[in-house]
């Protein structure tokens, strides 16, 4: 399999949610009705809000805030392993990511996978990525919830120029946190229901493919499967952009190879459903992915 990445940090399409019916033409309410329907018309004009490229954005901040946090939450037990034997250790960690396994100048290689801005795989280049598409969704999600991806992102850049001492590694503790009172704050803020789905459904479809990655058992793929389920719930009968159709494709096609059949099957159906409901006139050129060089069979 290979690990996704977002092609474009940035928008420039201006196209939008068109959600009237084809007939262009929405029928008044029966008498009583309007408290009903209330809510179904404000999601719909929430989207109507969101441009294609806006959507793409808050998907791809969920993926990102998520591969900083549990790739660093997985990184440090296993350099804690190094410290107390030997750099081996930390082979099971490079092959989930499908990071180099040449363990010869073991110092580059722990700073090229934590502070590397030219490595696509660098924990620092994740942060690089969420940070531009945070920057993007400040009118949508405000300056106070973002505080945190500006903090980690300062974090990395300090921590960078200190090479690999060990006390700074281990500061990064400070950078999952971010990403916790980040998420944390967007589920707390007023940000519309339909828009935090777009980015946590972002957020557990990237945790369910590092989790299997890393071999977790399928007890503990539950609580994010279920997660996932939770944040699709809003978007119940909405068109979805390309990139949630594209990201899930993606990672069936892996998850078999991992050992997960089963899951691979649950998610098809999740697929499917996703597959009808893609709004191509209205979102085009909507979740353009590049591959990374990031096989990684379950360890």
């Amino acid at each position: 399999g290979q690990m996704i990445v977002n092609s474009s940090q940035g928008g420039g399409f201006k196209d939008t949610w068109v959600l009237a019916k084809d007939s262009g033409v929405e029928h008044d309410c029966a008498p009583g009705m309007e408290s009903i329907h209330l809510l179904e018309q404000s999601r719909k004009h929430s989207l109507a809000l969101v441009t294609a490229s806006k959507a793409d954005n808050l998907y791809w901040l969920g993926r990102y805030t998520e591969r900083v946090f549990t790739t660093l939450s997985q990184f440090f037990p296993f350099y804690d392993r190094v410290m107390d034997t030997d750099v081996d250790a930390f082979r099971p960690f490079a092959k989930a990511l499908d990071l180099p396994e040449d363990f010869e100048d073991f110092d580059a290689f722990i700073h090229s996978f934590l502070y590397d801005e030219k490595n696509p795989d660098s924990v620092r280049s994740a942060i690089v990525y969420a940070f531009n598409n945070a920057v993007i969704l400040r009118p949508e999600l405000g300056s106070r919830s973002l505080q945190q991806v500006e903090l980690a992102m300062s974090s990395i850049v300090e921590a960078s120029e200190h090479g690999t001492e060990e006390a700074d590694i281990f500061k990064h503790r400070d950078i999952a946190d971010n990403m916790l009172a980040f998420w944390g704050g967007v589920e707390n803020s007023p940000v519309d229901p339909t828009l935090k789905s777009f980015i946590f459904v972002g957020k557990y479809m990237e945790r369910l493919d590092l989790y299997t990655r890393f071999g977790y058992s399928v007890e503990e793929l539950k609580a994010p499967f279920a997660k996932l389920g939770a944040y699709i719930a809003p978007l119940d009968g909405l068109p979805v952009p390309q990139c949630f159709a594209e990201g899930l494709r993606w990672l069936v096609g892996q998850l078999p190879d991992r050992g997960y059949a089963d899951l691979a099957k649950t998610l098809g159906a999740l697929l499917d459903d996703f597959n009808d409901r893609i709004c191509m006139k209205d979102l085009k050129d909507l979740g353009m992915l590049n591959a990374m060089d990031m096989d990684a069979k379950r360890i």
